[in-house]
């Protein structure tokens, strides 16, 4: 009897029903006790997910681990994407200069910019969307830098290089009235494609 309660502590905290009911078959070497364990851990992880989530999930936000849930949150349905955007949006024109895509770099190498990808628009004027120039494509296009013949063939006279050579001229975009939900629906597809790759 300690052991089932045991098991369905561990198994309505935890939510690790499977896992659980393997341990206590090794601790006790008791084949008979599969049955017990199986069940009280199956009501115990029930009873559990009607009042919140286990603590192995609840300690996700506190350990800041990158984690989507797979189903969108209510208030994400009735959101707008314009509501959480983020008002000091960083841009880079179509035609920039190179020094300021080299010190663009430097802050990301040493952390004090946090972006990960900037929008390549026709000008600081006209934000009309072209591309999206991310870390990788800069990281590229400082190799190709190095090459004193590459350079001279990318930078104009005016010290300006074309981003179009570099960035992603087709990023998924969403209007500003698109919902929150839609939104991290394609975030999430995007970031599951992209472990999946790598």
């Amino acid at each position: 009897f300690a052991c089932i309660c045991m098991a369905s502590f561990m198994g309505g905290s935890g939510r690790i029903t499977v896992m659980l009911a393997i341990v206590m078959l090794e601790l006790t070497g008791d084949a008979g006790m599969i049955a017990p364990v199986g069940i009280v851990c199956i009501i115990a992880m029930i009873v559990g997910n009607m009042f919140s989530h286990g603590l192995y999930h609840g300690l996700i936000p506190l350990m800041n681990i990158p984690f989507l849930n797979s189903v969108p949150a209510q208030v994400m349905y009735v959101t707008r994407v314009n509501t959480i955007m983020s008002s000091t949006l960083v841009t880079l024109p179509v035609m920039a200069c190179f020094k300021e895509i080299q010190v663009l770099y430097s802050r990301m190498k040493k952390g004090s910019l946090s972006h990960s990808a900037f929008p390549v628009v026709e000008s600081e004027n006209d934000l009309h969307l072209l591309g999206l120039l991310g870390i990788n494509h800069i990281e590229l296009m400082m190799k190709d830098m190095k090459d004193p013949k590459v350079k001279a063939d990318l930078i104009d006279k005016n010290g300006k290089i074309d981003l179009m050579n570099y960035c992603d001229r087709s990023p998924l975009a969403v209007t500003a009235m698109t919902t929150v939900a839609r939104a991290y629906e394609m975030f999430r597809k995007i970031f599951s494609f992209d472990n999946i790759c790598e």
